[in-house]
């Protein structure tokens, strides 16, 4: 049996966020900057956690899910953005909103859509700025 590489991309990661365990099974994995944030920011634990809290709080007309014990232990910006993508709810959208207060106006507080996206942006423009920044700092060390 061959030794089994993959190459990580921003889009492939972002293409693939429905199969991502199945795209880091590898022996090892080349990452640009963007992928390394965020593949060293995944918490799959978390995933339980907030299936608990989803379930826990289903039938919750108020949403008091920010009341829940699972609540501040997620963490994973990596995970919120899986599940933005794939399982959209209320709860990812807020762990974002702690991290980035994004202006919600009105006509926007109801519509999971429009939210979602937002949150999506606002994690993906985040790791786009860490990976900006480490590649300059990594240049400035190598020309300096």
């Amino acid at each position: 049996m061959g030794f089994n590489k993959r190459h990580l991309s921003k889009e492939k990661i972002l293409s693939n966020l429905s199969n991502i365990d199945n795209l880091l099974k590898a022996d090892s994995l080349i990452m640009d900057q963007w992928s390394s944030y965020f593949i060293e920011d995944l918490r799959p634990e978390q995933r339980d956690l907030r299936k608990a809290l989803l379930e826990d709080t289903k039938f919750d007309s108020k949403n008091s899910y920010h009341n829940h014990n699972n609540f501040y232990r997620i963490s994973s910006l990596s995970e919120a953005l899986i599940n933005l993508i794939n399982d959209p709810h209320l709860v990812d959208v807020h762990i974002v909103w702690i991290y980035f207060g994004f202006n919600i106006n009105e006509d926007e507080a109801g519509n999971l859509d429009i939210l979602s996206k937002k949150a999506i942006d606002s994690i993906i423009e985040y790791y786009d700025n860490l990976a900006i920044n480490g590649r300059d700092k990594k240049l400035t060390e190598i020309f300096s």
